[in-house]
């Protein structure tokens, strides 16, 4: 295949880690399947390996919408509690 960024490179099958930011919450997949050019660098994912991932996704979404999540307290709060301890 040709690189769509540089134009002059050709993909070759490479493993990459996947990172992605799903719900806020950073996702790391390592040695995820990909395509990487030969003379830029470019990284593509392989397109059945994102399908299968946002298959999943979609269902711990549909899962975790029954459970509520947990209410973070603020830093205010959580300061409220915490003391320093005091030299004498």
């Amino acid at each position: 295949m040709d690189c769509d960024i540089c134009r002059f490179g050709q993909l070759q099958p490479h493993r990459s880690s996947f990172v992605g930011d799903i719900a806020g919450q950073i996702m790391v997949i390592p040695n995820a399947p990909a395509y990487k050019c030969d003379m830029c660098g470019h990284v593509e994912y392989d397109g059945a390996f994102l399908g299968q991932l946002q298959y999943v996704m979609d269902h711990l979404v549909e899962t975790n919408d029954n459970h509520p999540k947990p209410q973070r307290s603020s830093l205010r709060q959580r300061r409220a509690f915490w003391q320093p301890p005091r030299k004498v």
